[in-house]
């Protein structure tokens, strides 16, 4: 199994700006491990390609590249080494036959090793086997749905319970309200024009939990009489 490397539509674009506030990374974070890592060492070097399109003076990526990004950053958060996180991709990239081995749902970890399935066994990057699952506690995979070929197709940036949604079937990938086509940027840019979350809430047909949700995403807190 492939996938495509490059921003497409269905697949959604997302520049270092959008990947920065998707996974509340800061940007130049975002932006050395998209050049000197997937571009650079996973890109060119290993599959003669970059994983990134360059349109003016912004790079974009597609919606694996964003998760993949994701577990990344997610992993180095559990304290896994990026030597072996890159050694873990690449095994699976090997395994499973994908580009994008991290936008699929068969990674594990415990916080010091990651496994993957692979023919129905849990394998560790160095080739040892794992049977026994509940010492993997962490799910990385919390804020994502896969589909039936178990690759990523939607990623919710503050939790499930909440309703904004990164779906690259809508709105080109940009973060939108769960069910709908509304982008969270229209609430906030109609928020900072006065708009109260009430009215917003009335005029977009939408729960005030979504226009708060989306308001919060976007970093601004709420006034006290509307949270």
């Amino acid at each position: 199994m492939t996938t495509n490397l490059k921003p497409a539509l269905g697949l959604g674009a997302f520049s270092v700006p959008d990947i920065a506030l998707i996974l509340d990374i800061p940007q130049g974070k975002v932006r050395r491990m998209l050049n000197q890592v997937w571009d650079e060492r996973l890109g060119k070097d290993l599959i003669g390609d970059t994983f990134s399109i360059t349109i003016g003076d912004h790079k974009f990526v597609n919606f694996h590249t964003l998760i993949e990004l994701y577990v990344y950053f997610e992993l180095r958060d559990m304290k896994v080494s990026a030597q072996r996180i890159i050694k873990t991709r690449n095994a699976m990239r090997k395994d499973l036959g994908s580009d994008h081995p991290f936008a699929m749902a068969k990674l594990l970890s415990n916080g010091k090793k990651i496994w993957y399935e692979f023919k129905d066994s849990i394998v560790d990057a160095d080739g040892s086997r794992q049977t026994n699952f509940e010492r993997m506690v962490r799910d990385y995979a919390k804020k994502i749905d896969f589909n039936g070929n178990d690759l990523a197709v939607r990623y919710w940036p503050m939790g499930k319970e909440h309703k904004v949604v990164v779906d690259p079937l809508h709105q080109f990938g940009m973060p939108t309200i769960a069910d709908t086509n509304i982008n969270t940027h229209t609430l906030r840019g109609m928020f900072r024009s006065g708009e109260p979350p009430e009215v917003l809430a009335e005029m977009f047909d939408i729960p005030l939990n979504a226009v708060k949700d989306a308001l919060n995403f976007h970093g601004r807190e709420l006034p006290a009489k509307a949270a």
